[in-house]
């Protein structure tokens, strides 16, 4: 890995600090000391780190972000110790100075063999950034100098040089890093395809007296065509790296012939209701532009998918909605708006799909109309030349075609298909770029290097059965969450160069390509959605029209009638059912039942018959009369205070008739004079109240308490809004006890915990909204 990318982080990280921005210079200089690790270690050496954290609990959210970290660095054999921090602008210069050294030694031992062990500290400070202190510091330059650590005094270091053998049981072994693709090791991926593009040599290459680096063959494989295997060759005939693949694509293939053997298939999955993603993915000026778009005497993959996609959309019964962003610099632009507005943020449902807020959306008329629109938003996205590409995509372009039920909003598609036109890495040395060319080129590598530790985790997920993948440490790959390792299927075009310049480039890529081509998407089977889709109708064709006058209505149900208000059209299915608080009338969900209307959705809220906890059961059965009366299959369930207790009820009972919870404490959002007088009287609600249902309605006993059995067999994820606030002021860090009393009840509930002290009825709308 290049040095740039390591002091660009670091001087990130010194920015973050000067304007008092402590969790994103943490952020920041992890992602360095990361970067530094590979670099220095490669996947062959022992390693270790040391991780500072503090025993205060004003420190709580660093300590967990610390430990956290420990995690992430899996090879951590060393125990935790504490150490005294240093002044940042000090640790990042000398940081800075000891990478380079480091670097610098650990490039001279590139033709040895691997060190016996290399050890490395990193240490997280009490404040809130990540620093070094000065004693490893003074190990960084040993290091750099090929040296073992010093022994400390004792009572110090807990490192031997060299590390003695293991002689107690360690965790499961790491896969170490895959050297074969899926093909190759025989394995064949239904879900996720690799093919390689190579570009012929331009002539400033031909030239410049530059080489074919490749040679292409068939191999033996039970499948037509076979897939094929694309060696690289130095100068001197040695073998720098050999692949296998589902094809390979020289410059005997036409735009025509490519489309045909990579994605045509995949048009009549999408047209299915199955999520599709196509991306190209390669070094500057491979042609990944040229695959995607092309020209327009001889289009590429987007304008013949197009064409096949309206050919067949008839017969699907289904509408057509397409979006158009470029990401720049870690930022999402709208390519459709005229003012390529940038306030859009992706969100993300409960079954993992992601969709971008605010975007600009249109329905499709025809292939040709999407493409001149296409071809607009392409001149409002970022390019420049530099010394590898005259004209050089800056960002990242990701069209995004949307198959909707007609009526239906883009929001809510049956099926997605991301068509992603990714800007080339590249390496500064050679581009030649400075200034703000300089700035995306760190942009698009930092992106892709997260693109690259998504697919490794994945793969790496597959032994240890851990489930966290890193999507949203980038804009790029938190849109591509479904495509890379979700309910999708992929065909990944890698582009390389024949250039013998650009081989170092090229073998990066097809590693990556191999590496990917060990993902497993976990795509949705259609006969498992067709048979929820039949049942909800089932369901929906016994339900009764609902008429409300002035935003209230009595309905008769069969244990007796019951008092609705809210909104109600009976057009659309996003349909959200609100429960109130214990003895409080549904005029208290007023404000929030408006914002929801706003958003498009179809609003209820109930007036149960419960006046007490112990009447919950007479809730149950009312509620789901009233599912049944309204023909309700799966809504969306908020509950508030006694009302999210319901709500967990419910969903414990009828689990199939819930689509989401979103659970809030209301009643402890409280100002300073209420909290103190809240204090004041013993008035527990401040914690909880209600949530202590949880707890079979005792408070907990002990850090991090066990469910009670009112909460036995909860297993599904929630949004868990609770204010976190210390005597009525903001607790933005959620170190205070009303925020740990949280943490515990979000846990038991599986919840997404959301701070809502400072929400408004509009923002918590929009938080229920991205459910339905």
């Amino acid at each position: 890995l290049e040095l740039t990318n390591i002091a660009t982080e670091l001087l990130k990280a010194s920015e973050c600090h000067k304007k008092g921005m402590p969790y994103k210079a943490q952020k920041a200089m992890a992602t360095a000391a990361q970067l530094y690790f590979c670099a220095c270690c490669d996947g062959q050496a022992r390693t270790g780190a040391v991780v500072t954290i503090s025993q205060s609990p004003q420190h709580g959210f660093e300590t967990w972000f610390s430990l956290r970290y420990a995690e992430q660095l899996a090879a951590c054999r060393v125990p935790l110790k504490r150490v005294k921090p240093q002044p940042m602008d000090r640790v990042l210069e000398e940081a800075v100075k000891a990478a380079e050294a480091a670097s610098a030694k650990f490039a001279e031992w590139d033709d040895r063999q691997p060190q016996s062990c290399v050890q490395w500290k990193c240490f997280v400070s009490q404040s809130g950034a990540v620093t070094n202190s000065s004693e490893t510091l003074d190990l960084l330059h040993r290091l750099a100098e090929g040296a073992p650590p010093e022994a400390e005094e004792e009572g110090g270091s807990d490192l031997e040089w060299p590390p003695p053998p293991a002689t107690q049981p360690r965790r499961t072994k790491r896969a170490g890093p895959l050297k074969k693709s899926a093909l190759e090791m025989g394995k064949t991926n239904e879900h996720f395809s690799v093919f390689i593009r190579v570009r012929p040599l331009l002539g400033r290459e031909t030239r410049a007296g530059s080489k074919n680096c490749f040679t292409i063959a068939d191999i033996d494989f039970p499948t037509e065509p076979p897939p094929q295997r694309i060696t690289v060759r130095a100068a001197d005939d040695t073998v720098k790296g050999s692949y296998v693949f589902n094809r390979v694509f020289d410059d005997s293939y036409g735009q025509q012939d490519v489309y045909q053997a990579s994605v045509q298939r995949y048009v009549a999955d999408f047209l299915d209701g199955i999520n599709v993603t196509i991306f190209a993915y390669g070094q500057t000026g491979t042609g990944k532009t040229h695959t995607i778009a092309g020209p327009s005497d001889d289009p590429g993959i987007m304008s013949r998918t197009l064409s096949d996609v309206f050919v067949g959309l008839g017969a699907s019964g289904k509408e057509l909605y397409y979006e158009y962003v470029q990401i720049y610099i870690d930022e999402i632009k709208d390519l459709l708006a005229e003012d390529g507005r940038s306030d859009l943020k992706p969100m993300e449902r409960r079954d993992g799909s992601v969709f971008v807020q605010n975007i600009t959306s249109h329905k499709a008329v025809s292939a040709e109309k999407i493409l001149e629109d296409v071809e607009a938003g392409g001149k409002r996205r970022a390019t420049r030349g530099h010394d590898m590409n005259a004209s050089s995509s800056r960002s990242h372009a990701v069209l995004m075609l949307r198959l909707v039920e007609p009526g239906g909003e883009a929001s809510r598609a049956v099926a997605s298909m991301f068509v992603v036109d990714l800007a080339g890495s590249e390496r500064v040395e050679r581009s030649g770029v400075t200034g703000k060319a300089f700035e995306e080129a760190v942009a698009i590598n930092s992106s892709l290097l997260c693109l690259g530790r998504v697919v490794v985790t994945l793969i790496e997920n597959q032994n240890s059965g851990s489930s966290f993948v890193p999507y949203k440490e980038s804009e790029l790959t938190y849109i591509l969450k479904a495509g890379i390792g979700g309910n999708s299927k992929t065909a990944l075009i890698a582009c390389v160069t024949q250039a013998a310049d650009s081989m170092s480039e090229s073998v990066n890529t097809l590693r990556f390509a191999m590496q990917a081509s060990h993902v497993k998407n976990k795509v949705e089977k259609k006969e498992a959605r067709d048979a929820a889709d039949a049942a909800a109708a089932v369901i929906a064709e016994k339900g009764h029209a609902l008429s409300l006058t002035d935003g209230q209505a009595i309905v008769e149900l069969s244990n007796g009638p019951m008092e609705l208000h809210g909104h109600w059209t009976g057009l659309s299915d996003r349909v959200v059912v609100l429960l109130p608080g214990l003895k409080l009338e549904p005029s208290t969900l007023k404000g929030l039942s408006d914002a929801l209307a706003t958003k498009g959705c179809e609003v209820l809220v109930p007036n149960l018959p419960g006046n007490a906890e112990k009447e919950l059961d007479a809730d149950m059965s009312a509620l789901f009369a009233l599912f049944d009366w309204l023909g309700l299959a799966q809504p969306v369930v908020y509950g508030q205070d006694w009302g999210a207790i319901r709500a967990c009820k419910f969903k414990l009972l009828h689990p199939k008739r819930v689509k989401f919870v979103v659970l809030e404490n209301r009643k402890s959002k409280m100002d300073e004079k209420a909290s103190k007088e809240a204090m004041r009287r013993g008035d527990m609600s401040v914690f909880g109240g209600a949530f202590q249902w949880f707890f079979d309605g005792a408070f907990p006993s002990q850090k991090d308490p066990p469910p009670g059995n009112n909460m036995k067999g909860w297993k599904w994820k929630t949004d868990f809004l609770w204010p976190c606030h210390n005597n009525g002021k903001p607790d933005v860090r959620k170190t205070g006890s009303v925020a740990k009393m949280g943490q515990w009840y979000g846990k038991i509930a599986k919840g997404n915990m959301i701070d809502s002290f400072s929400l408004t009825d509009d923002d918590i709308a929009t938080q229920i909204a991205s459910h339905c």
